[in-house]
């Protein structure tokens, strides 16, 4: 489901946004990286899960992907192990946050490393807060600082929620060091 929305909305709102003027998601080559908070709230599951059924769909089953489960910021609530459905959902394409974040950036580094070593670009799709993101592009600001992350990483945000609960200066980076879209409220 979040990859339609993705889709949809990357097409609807080309023509108003920066994001599509320089580059559009090459579905063979970019990654897609998505990032979940997996904390109280199982609409992350109904996601993992919307998903996971439209890679099964031959129109994306070509898509470079990689799950991040656990990438919640400051949150007091209770987490939800969405392991058993990743796993199921994903096999071995996927990284968890929670309690091994410092592991987690290691990992999605080097997948990030791998595509952005050969001129292709990243697509972080966040249902969570900015923390995990601030880490992992500064992360690649260190392995790269030779060429503009800003072109090269493109971040998706949906949630005004999840935009008011971040760090505002973790926001603030995350829009001035990556290409930063946030998808506007659609009221049904």
């Amino acid at each position: 489901m979040i990859i339609i929305v993705f889709f949809i909305t990357l097409t609807n709102y080309s023509n108003q946004k920066k994001i599509l003027k320089t580059e559009t998601f090459d579905i063979k080559n970019n990654l897609q990286l998505l990032h979940f908070d997996c904390k109280t709230n199982v609409d992350n599951l109904h996601i993992i899960v919307g998903f996971a059924t439209s890679l099964s769909d031959f129109n994306f089953s070509k898509i470079n992907y990689h799950i991040v489960a656990g990438t919640y910021a400051v949150q007091k609530v209770l987490y939800v192990l969405p392991n058993n459905l990743v796993e199921l959902s994903f096999g071995n394409n996927w990284t968890v946050a929670h309690e091994n974040f410092d592991t987690a950036i290691k990992k999605v580094q080097k997948i990030v490393k791998q595509k952005l070593d050969i001129n292709e670009a990243i697509w972080i799709a966040k249902v969570v807060q900015t923390d995990f993101t601030v880490a992992l592009v500064k992360s690649v600001q260190t392995l790269f600082s030779q060429i503009n992350i800003a072109k090269r990483i493109h971040v998706i945000q949906h949630s005004f929620l999840n935009k008011k609960m971040t760090n505002p200066k973790h926001l603030d980076f995350v829009k001035n060091n990556t290409n930063y879209f946030k998808i506007p409220m659609i009221i049904f």
